[in-house]
């Protein structure tokens, strides 16, 4: 079986670059959108990150909660998850930029992204009723 083309290679190492990020949340969809576009799967993950040696292993589930949770994950583990997907120090560079983006923010509490989306679609939602309506044009207006 032959290698894929050069070119090839270099069009999925580019694609390990994260786009501008604005939330937490879009940072952990990043984190898995990656994994997909390596087509690994939670336990190849794992694998990967026994066989690098690391001291924190990356079992399925740990992998999971973390993205799935309301928050920035740590670097320490951003850092892992990152070589388990195969990225050599100089690729992990811009996703520690856009973490410590991120972290300098100081948002650790649930994206204030989501909400801020959420709340115009409420009001935008006429079946949403008055009460619901009511209050997103309270909550915008004691910002």
């Amino acid at each position: 079986m032959t290698d894929p083309a050069p070119e090839n290679n270099e069009a999925s190492r580019k694609s390990t670059r994260p786009p501008r990020i604005n939330s937490h949340k879009q940072f952990r969809d990043e984190m898995a959108a990656l994994r997909a576009r390596l087509s690994l799967s939670l336990q190849q993950l794992d694998h990967a990150s026994q066989q690098l040696g690391r001291d924190k292993r990356l079992p399925p589930a740990t992998v999971s909660n973390v993205l799935n949770r309301d928050r920035l994950p740590e670097w320490d583990f951003v850092a892992d998850y990152l070589a388990a997907c195969g990225l050599s120090e100089d690729e992990r560079h811009p996703w520690r930029d856009a973490w410590q983006e991120l972290r300098a923010r100081g948002h650790d509490t649930p994206d204030e992204a989501a909400q801020a989306a959420a709340a115009p679609a409420l009001e935008a939602d006429p079946a949403a009723g008055p009460h619901h309506r009511g209050r997103a044009r309270a909550a915008r207006s004691a910002v």
